[in-house]
């Protein structure tokens, strides 16, 4: 399983991204949370 630790902007130009996930503005208060992306399980860990 993919682990995300931080959200970057979209133009961080830090290389080719491996996916694009669009939240709603509740969803980006979520500090754990396993999702799905390419049918790949992602664990999204932002720090609080």
């Amino acid at each position: 399983m993919l682990k995300a630790t931080a959200a970057l902007p979209a133009n961080h130009g830090k290389g080719k991204p491996f996916a694009q996930l669009v939240l709603t503005s509740d969803q980006r208060r979520l500090r754990r949370k396993v999702l799905s992306i390419k049918g790949e399980d992602v664990m999204v860990d932002f720090p609080e």
